[in-house]
């Protein structure tokens, strides 16, 4: 995901100024509700914030974060007129989360495994088209009703532009040898990461199409930084 905000107010254009790599990473974010919410599914949540509008909220680490353009794209796909709530890290927004003084968040499948089986907050659904292997049992917001969601959070490598094409296709070779290595694999799935690394050409493609579509989301719905 490349935030709208952040890509405006960098320094350089990371589209013109670097050359894509391949994706490092890539994961599925879990919409999280308070066990003391009344909604056991997703269909129950938007009816729950469509009865009182504006008074169920969803946390986030701050303005312009992933979390808050998730949350923005439910809103805008669903009709939900949930409130952000920003705040300054993710930490203070998962306390807060499960000491129920805000009622939702979407957050990284590494929380939702902390605090889902003990019963500290309730999984509704992850971002991605497929579901987490992580959380077998948690549906795809996708399934549970919501059919144009597809979200997720992903790390890219990037090298200087002019970067020789053969030092690039070096590089993305190397980082797929690494992908494959057994211990690397387990340790990125234990931190609900899934990467199957692309060819630079793809990885440059979908950071455009990423820009483009979150730009888009923001412009078309008027989400600001609160």
């Amino acid at each position: 995901m490349i935030s709208p905000w952040l890509y405006k107010n960098l320094p350089y254009d990371p589209l013109k100024n670097f050359v894509a790599v391949t994706k490092l990473a890539d994961s599925p974010y879990v919409l999280l509700v308070n066990p003391k919410v009344p909604a056991r599914d997703v269909q129950e949540f938007i009816a729950l914030a469509k009865a009182a509008p504006n008074t169920v909220h969803y946390a986030s680490s701050g303005n312009g974060s992933a979390q808050h353009l998730m949350g923005g794209l439910f809103v805008a796909l669903t009709g939900a007129p949930l409130k952000h709530v920003p705040y300054r890290g993710s930490a203070g927004a998962a306390n807060d989360l499960v000491a129920g003084v805000v009622e939702s968040s979407f957050a990284g499948v590494p929380n939702a495994l902390a605090q889902v089986p003990q019963g500290r907050l309730r999984a509704l659904a992850v971002t991605t088209a497929k579901r987490a292997p992580q959380l077998p049992d948690v549906p795809t917001l996708q399934e549970a009703g919501v059919p144009d969601y597809d979200a997720s959070v992903w790390l890219a490598l990037l090298a200087p532009a002019g970067t020789p094409p053969d030092v690039v296709a070096r590089l993305n070779a190397e980082v797929a040898r690494l992908m494959r290595d057994p211990e690397t694999r387990k340790t990125l799935h234990d931190a609900g990461v899934e990467v199957t690394p692309p060819t630079p050409e793809e990885m440059s493609a979908h950071m455009a199409q990423e820009l483009a579509r979150w730009g888009r989301l923001v412009r078309d719905t008027g989400i600001k930084l609160d």
